[in-house]
């Protein structure tokens, strides 16, 4: 008897229920997983649920999968896949790494697109990193919307929705996996890592969203010229901005994921 493979893969996943969003991302998957990897998805997207964070997100791609297609798929939906410009290197389970100079990943989306729940002054976005090595160049956004979390002198550099780039007092890099950035007010943003607030409401003001799109291992500086970076990604995201908890949740269920895949 032959199976789809969503049917395959709840076989394989020990024939229990799975979250109907966790059979839409298989379905989008052309290498079926593993009945323990999907069992692992349908246990993170549950998780997610539970911790209000799902409708939160516009965006949430884990580079850290088993195979380099389904690293690239955006587990909200259709939109906002990931294409790879000049070959960034995939590792299984490990992600997505740029060279540095030409190779990264265009997610095709712009944070103000319609029907996103990413805003001017309601918004966050974020990155796992498997390399935290320090580096002058930023691993995901766009001109007005970035994130450097570790810069060559240790110096974190923020932009959110703005018009300036701010380096964060005090240097609060450190050893960290997961990096983000917060706003929820027109006039101050908070950096989290490893989900905790390291620096909260620091000052600077939105001017705008920007009109380009969305690059991961890099950010877009202006129409079809990017900026590229050369560590490890294992997972982006971004969305509406979120609570406390909801950062620290995010931080635990992604790194119970990359546990069990040998990420972390």
């Amino acid at each position: 008897m032959s199976f789809s493979p969503v049917r395959r893969a709840a076989v394989l996943g020990g024939r229990r229920s799975l979250d109907a969003d966790t059979v839409a991302l298989i379905a989008r998957m052309t290498g079926v997983p593993t009945g323990s990897r999907v069992a692992l998805l349908d246990t993170t997207i549950r998780s997610l649920k539970n911790a209000g964070l799902w409708p939160r997100l516009d965006a949430l791609q884990v580079q850290a999968a088993h195979d380099a297609q389904a690293s690239r798929l955006n587990w909200k939906g259709t939109t906002h896949t990931l294409s790879p410009i000049n070959s960034p290197a995939f590792l299984t389970d490990q992600g997505y790494k740029g060279d540095g100079t030409s190779s990264l990943l265009d997610s095709g989306a712009i944070f103000n697109t319609a029907g996103s729940v990413f805003s001017l002054n309601d918004c966050h976005f974020g990155v796992w990193l498997q390399e935290n090595t320090a580096s002058s160049t930023f691993p995901i956004g766009v001109l007005s919307t970035t994130l450097m979390p570790r810069g060559t002198t240790d110096v974190v550099q923020v932009r959110g929705n703005a018009g300036a780039t701010v380096s964060l007092p005090g240097n609060p890099s450190g050893a960290f996996n997961h990096f983000a950035l917060n706003r929820a007010s027109a006039t101050a943003v908070d950096y989290w890592a490893d989900g905790v607030k390291r620096v909260a409401g620091f000052a600077q003001a939105t001017t705008t969203i920007s009109s380009l799109t969305v690059a991961v291992c890099g950010r877009q500086t202006a129409s079809g010229a990017f900026q590229y970076d050369p560590r490890r990604v294992a997972a982006s995201h971004w969305g509406a901005s979120l609570t406390d908890q909801q950062h620290a949740d995010l931080r635990a269920i992604l790194a119970a994921y990359m546990t069990a895949v040998g990420a972390l």
